[in-house]
């Protein structure tokens, strides 16, 4: 069914497993190489392969970049967003993912706790040929002020610039 996704922002809710959805984040890639903006809020578990570290058949299905960035990344995507007071207990990361070795691949392992990446991106070429994944809890902070409100539509802008 995603498969069938041609145009537009495929929006991933926060906390899903990729554990228990295997293939989902591989199905993800695959719409993001095909010109898809995907955004995938917070999950929960599992692991993302990282693409490009092996040879793909086609030069559209490698990426053109790879990006993980900390907390720091609110500023760079509106500086205006008060990331240090929101939420009030300043824990706004949810998940976010650590490089990982596994059976001779690289991959990006999903984790609610420690140090963590929780800006993960990866960009194809062409327009709005992007995979993010944002571990910042914009969902489970939703009432903690405007700041979440206002990251999400940020966000959703960035991937359609």
């Amino acid at each position: 069914m995603l498969d069938e996704v041609r145009e537009g922002l495929l929006l991933v809710g926060e906390g899903v497993s990729f554990r228990e959805h295997r293939g989902l984040a591989e199905s993800l890639l695959r719409r993001a190489a095909a010109g898809v903006a995907v955004l995938c809020l917070a999950p929960a578990d599992g692991q993302w392969p990282v693409p490009g570290m092996e040879d793909a058949p086609d030069p559209a299905a490698r990426p053109v970049s790879l990006i993980w960035k900390r907390a720091g990344t609110i500023r760079d995507l509106d500086k205006r967003i008060d990331a240090d007071g929101w939420p009030p207990d300043g824990d706004f990361v949810v998940s976010g993912v650590r490089l990982v070795g596994i059976r001779g691949q690289v991959a990006a392992d999903v984790h609610g706790d420690g140090d963590v990446w929780p800006w993960y991106e990866i960009r194809y070429p062409g327009r709005r040929a992007a995979c993010v994944v944002c571990g910042f809890g914009i969902v489970a902070h939703w009432d903690a002020g405007p700041a979440p409100r206002f990251l999400l539509a940020r966000i959703m802008e960035y991937l359609a610039e």
